[in-house]
């Protein structure tokens, strides 16, 4: 993978002077059902180990550059997705005895 971003839209800051915060995207470690998920619950029942979601705390992407302007945001997620990517979807490997 040469290049992986997520984005999200900024519309506006609450309140419009709090231009110093970071939002972090962080790695799942558990999966979730994304129409059942909530808040408290990977799948609707199933209780997140923290509120909020399982997450590696050791990766992160992070963005400090927000306006009150509406604008998009980029993180750079390159670097997780191909190791997501080596762990879950390498080809199998030969055997040799």
């Amino acid at each position: 993978m040469v290049d992986a971003q997520l984005r999200m839209y900024n519309t506006y800051l609450d309140p419009g002077t709090d231009t110093d915060e970071y939002v972090d995207v962080y790695r799942l470690t558990k999966g979730f059902t994304k129409t059942k998920a909530t808040w408290s619950t990977s799948d609707g029942t199933t209780a997140w180990t923290t509120p909020g979601g399982d997450y590696d705390s050791t990766w992160k992407a992070g963005f400090n550059g927000f306006t009150n302007d509406p604008e998009w945001e980029t993180w750079d997620v390159t670097s997780e997705v191909n190791q997501t990517a080596r762990r879950c979807c390498s080809p199998p490997r030969a055997r040799t005895r």
